[in-house]
Parts: C-alpha cells; sequence; structure tokens
C-alpha cells in the first residue's frame, strides 16, 4: 500500500536537519536545497480522506445501517462495520 506524507512538512524537516550527523559523527554530505527542489518537482497525489462508517452522518449506530439514499431506494437494509467506508460518506457533525 502506498504511503502519503505532507510535502512542506518534510521540507521543513530537511531544513531543519540540513547539519543531522550520522551516529559515527560524520556530517551528511547532501545538498539539502537541491533535495527541496526535487520534491517540489514531484506530482501530488490525488487522494482524499474516507470517511469511515462510524463518523458518517449516514449510520443508525445502534443497529449499524446506513441510511443513506440508495440504500432507502433499493430497501435494501445494508448493514455496515464501523472501520468501513464508502463513496458516500459524509462527516456527521460534531455533537451530535
Amino acid at each position: 500500500m502506498a504511503e502519503y506524507i505532507e510535502r512542506e512538512k518534510l521540507i521543513k524537516d530537511l531544513k531543519n536537519n540540513a547539519d543531522y550527523k550520522s551516529e559515527c559523527g560524520f556530517k551528511q554530505d547532501i545538498d539539502i536545497e537541491s533535495l527541496i527542489s526535487y520534491l517540489k518537482k514531484l506530482p501530488s497525489a490525488n487522494v482524499v480522506k474516507v470517511v469511515r462508517c462510524k463518523d458518517c452522518k449516514h449510520l443508525i449506530k445502534e443497529k449499524m445501517i446506513c441510511t443513506h439514499i440508495r440504500n432507502r431506494i433499493f430497501n435494501t437494509g445494508f448493514t455496515t462495520f464501523s472501520n468501513h467506508y464508502c463513496s458516500y460518506g459524509q462527516l456527521k457533525e460534531l455533537g451530535k
């Protein structure tokens, strides 16, 4: 599975550790600015954070049933699990 990073956080970390020394005490000979320039040119991943069923506004938690319109139209009574997700997930409002 691919892993995704926050580019700006990585660049900040690289700048903060530009004078890093290895465990042997040798300074790493890395051109940080070239590395940062390379990172900025890399394409970003097209990802979105998923809404898990446990956090979705369509879930009837007591019965673990999804009430999204697609399930009501077809009367499927779709049951789910708290860690599942789907493309229809919408984050429920806090405090509700």
